[in-house]
């Protein structure tokens, strides 16, 4: 593929304070000046995804709120005239399905930013069931819709995507971020060798970088699953089952 220099710009990424102080640098491509980003608009956006340079994910978070929120304005405008398990349908297929879009990159990601995702999921679940007191506790009507809040959802993509790489299913890039307990020399003789569905987790300090990171955090996250829902082999029974799995931990107004 061959580069267009001049529709090529790039990203600075890093702290504030680091970003701050190279915000001018420009970088010369073949005799051509190629700028930094300005993060505006459909600008530093890899497929669907708007990229900040602190990887903050706001601008990826606002922009998919927006979105959710005008369907379900629109959605809105006949919700009277639909049934319950018809509102259910269009909600998972207009609303959710963009909160589900690579929503694995929002792991690791300040309560603050996911309240917003959450809040979309909030209403729509107020939309399907026509709740108008903001004091009712929505856990009980979740469970009915059978939908998970933001925070599990985010789990669910996690775990799928390691049970999909211990299946060799996933792009190999995802399978050499995850290592097997199993497969560390180091650790055959302990106790834990023997749980075949164990993964290692990496001997990193935990920082806010670190909690972002699918290598650090899949790990906490697969672990902490049941050792029977691991070693389901089979995909469409496993995400069948961890989705139940999770349903017992719905609490909304801890979100």
């Amino acid at each position: 593929m061959k580069l267009n220099e001049n529709k090529t710009q790039f990203i600075l990424i890093g702290k504030k304070a680091a970003v701050d102080k190279y915000k001018e640098t420009t970088l010369d491509l073949l005799g051509t000046t190629i700028q930094q980003t300005d993060f505006k608009k459909d600008s530093a956006k890899s497929l669907g995804v708007k990229l900040d340079s602190d990887l903050s994910m706001k601008r990826q978070v606002n922009d998919v709120k927006r979105k959710c929120y005008w369907s379900l304005t629109n959605l809105g405008n006949f919700g009277h005239f639909l049934t319950e398990n018809l509102k259910i349908s269009l909600v998972k297929t207009l609303i959710l399905s963009k909160l589900d879009y690579c929503n694995a990159l929002y792991i690791g990601l300040n309560v603050s930013i996911l309240k917003k995702l959450q809040s979309t999921i909030n209403s729509s679940i107020r939309f399907i069931y026509n709740i108008r007191d903001w004091s009712t506790d929505l856990s009980p009507y979740y469970k009915r819709a059978h939908i998970l809040p933001i925070q599990l959802r985010i789990k669910y993509k996690i775990c799928l995507l390691v049970h999909k790489s211990l299946k060799d299913t996933a792009p190999p890039y995802l399978r050499q971020l995850i290592k097997l307990y199993c497969e560390e020399p180091s650790k055959q003789s302990l106790r834990s060798y023997s749980d075949q569905r164990l993964l290692l987790r990496p001997q990193i300090t935990e920082t806010k970088a670190s909690r972002k990171m699918y290598s650090y955090t899949a790990p906490i996250i697969w672990n902490s699953l049941p050792v029977e829902l691991r070693s389901i082999e089979d995909t469409d029974r496993f995400k069948r089952d961890l989705k139940t799995h999770f349903f017992n931990f719905i609490d909304v107004s801890a979100i």
